[in-house]
């Protein structure tokens, strides 16, 4: 009789476990009086365990990104098998369904959006400490002042239409706030001084890309640094349709007919600019470490042809190079400037 009560048993146990092949089987015993002979197995409960499996994916892309995570409960068949002294009795419950939870999340950029809304990069962090133009700052870097150079683009320099609007625009932005500094391929430029080549954040804001956005910068790539070359590109080409900034339409128009190039040290050079008659015009020559102050580099108005012209004896120390002159007119509030380059040999 004892052995037919356990070939029951064990038919059941075989049962229970052909029905729960994805469950945590645990055996519980207990010691109840009538038990079954030190011979058999003790009388207790075999309880099965549901498991349950998480999974979280994130993809990331240039313009997307998507999140998704994933909860599963098994389907769980709990099957309770009672072991007693007389009986050998199997109990099956219903299995529980299947609950599988799916939070999805996809937001995709336009070329415009990205301007605006920083790239995921945390390259380094600086404290703004002074603003020297519109692409152009000073940080402090762990206890060490660093230039600044925005890559990727380029503002107007002092004397130039927007000069001002370009760095105040740029000063809003970023004075005295703490800024996000990314490295394209080059650490500093060739200048005298070297400059950090940087391309800088501010919160939300990608600041080179939100200057060109607005006009106030025209994209010009450095090679080697030329990651965002293509937005830049697209975000001068939306300013220029819009008519912002730099590319609204002037009235009044400015043109440098002619400059002497190349001259010599210590002989005299002579530039020609093209204005509205009667508007203010100046002239500015900058050497290596400051502007000439040569005799002739005067303000003056452009006679009734709308000409203004400019003769100054160069340095006979100056060094040979490339310089850049800026000539900047004036007439009823609007100002215009253009840049020329002459050569001293």
């Amino acid at each position: 009789m004892k052995n037919k009560k356990l070939n029951a048993l064990l038919l059941s146990l075989i049962l229970a476990i052909t029905l729960c092949t994805s469950c945590t089987i645990v055996l519980v015993t207990t010691s109840p009086a009538n038990s079954l002979t030190t011979s058999n197995p003790s009388p207790g409960w075999i309880t099965l365990t549901p498991v349950t499996v998480s999974t979280t994916k994130t993809v990331s892309s240039s313009s997307i990104i998507t999140t998704t995570v994933k909860t599963t409960t098994l389907p769980i068949s709990t099957t309770k098998t009672k072991i007693t002294a007389t009986t050998a009795r199997t109990t099956i419950e219903p299995a529980k369904s299947t609950t599988t939870t799916t939070h999805s999340t996809t937001v995709t950029a336009s070329a415009t959006t990205i301007a605006s809304t920083a790239p995921p990069v945390t390259v380094g962090q600086a404290q703004v400490t002074r603003i020297i133009d519109g692409d152009t700052i000073e940080v402090l870097i762990s206890g060490k002042t660093c230039t600044v150079r925005y890559i990727g683009m380029d503002t107007p320099e002092t004397g130039e239409t927007l000069f001002q609007a370009a760095t105040d625009k740029n000063s809003e932005m970023v004075s005295g706030k703490i800024v996000r500094l990314e490295k394209d391929v080059s650490e500093v430029d060739k200048m005298d001084n070297p400059r950090l080549l940087r391309y800088v954040y501010i919160g939300d804001i990608f600041v080179n890309a939100e200057l060109v956005r607005l006009g106030y910068a025209r994209a010009t790539p450095y090679p080697p640094d030329v990651k965002y070359e293509s937005l830049f590109s697209t975000l001068e080409n939306e300013a220029k349709a819009a008519q912002l900034g730099m590319w609204a339409p002037a009235l009044l128009s400015l043109q440098i007919v002619s400059v002497t190039s190349p001259v010599k040290a210590g002989a005299s050079a002579n530039l020609v600019a093209k204005t509205k008659p009667n508007a203010e015009c100046t002239i500015t020559v900058y050497l290596k470490s400051d502007t000439s102050g040569a005799a002739g580099l005067t303000k003056k108005n452009a006679d009734s042809d709308g000409k203004a012209s400019w003769t100054w004896k160069v340095g006979s120390s100056t060094t040979h190079g490339e310089y850049k002159i800026v000539v900047t007119a004036g007439l009823n509030g609007e100002t215009v400037s253009q840049t020329t380059y002459f050569t001293i040999q």
